[in-house]
Formats: structure tokens, C-alpha cells, sequence
């Protein structure tokens, strides 16, 4: 399956490649484009990531172990517990693996969030 394709992907992450877009109150959103036969930058924290393009990946551990593989679709979106921390995705496919990542760091609530980002009840989002 997957597994065997691993040995193709050799290249390390390309800092290059990764994109900051927002770095506030804690909260860090990127675009992270990741070849085919590439791996991207681990993923630290816990994160949404929307995917661009998607691509057939393995999902690789911090000691470059393979956790698992599949194929994110393009539109899907991962929530925060959906990956084993740290990890890093390896594109198996033909074309680029195109991810926005939002990095939410353990212990990031609302709650930690300024006043000024903050509802003031369950009805504010209504005006917003």
C-alpha cells in the first residue's frame, strides 16, 4: 500500500515552501505547499487545515516513523485532533499537496482571546 512509497520521499521540508499568513494572540495560519516526493513541516500544535489540493500522503511521526496514510481530498478540512502530534505529511501523488494550516497552541481558547475578540454573549455572533 502507501507504506512502500515512503522510500521515494526523501526530500526534506522546505521552509520555503511554508507561508505565514497571520501570527496574533497566539494563533498562527500558513500555506504550506508540499511536492510530490516532499514532506511538509511538522505540525507542532493542534490545527484546522484546509486542503487546497489535495494528494495521496503519509502521515509521519517526529522520528520519521510512517502513523498512517490517506488521501486528503481537496476541500476537506482536518480538525484539531485529527493528526498525532507532532507529524508532517508526505506527498505520495503526482501533483503538489496544497494545505492552509491553522495552528491553535494547546491551551488556546476564546476565552484566552482579548476582550476585544470575544463575544459578549451566545447571541453577538448574530450582529456580527
Amino acid at each position: 500500500m502507501m507504506s512502500k512509497n515512503i522510500r521515494t520521499v526523501t526530500a526534506p521540508p522546505d521552509p520555503a515552501r511554508r507561508m505565514v499568513l497571520v501570527r496574533q494572540d497566539g494563533v498562527t495560519c500558513w500555506t504550506e505547499r508540499i511536492p510530490p516526493g516532499s514532506s511538509g513541516v511538522p505540525h507542532r500544535y493542534p490545527s484546522i487545515t484546509l486542503v487546497l489540493a489535495g494528494a495521496p500522503v503519509e502521515i509521519i511521526d517526529e522520528q520519521d516513523r510512517v502513523c498512517g496514510g490517506t488521501r486528503l481530498l481537496t476541500g476537506h478540512v482536518l480538525g484539531r485532533d485529527a493528526l498525532p502530534l507532532p507529524c508532517r505529511f508526505a506527498n505520495l501523488g503526482d501533483r503538489n499537496l496544497v494545505l492552509v494550516v491553522i495552528e491553535l497552541p494547546i491551551g488556546t481558547t476564546t476565552f484566552d482571546a482579548p476582550r476585544s475578540h470575544r463575544m459578549n454573549s451566545p447571541g453577538d455572533h448574530r450582529r456580527l
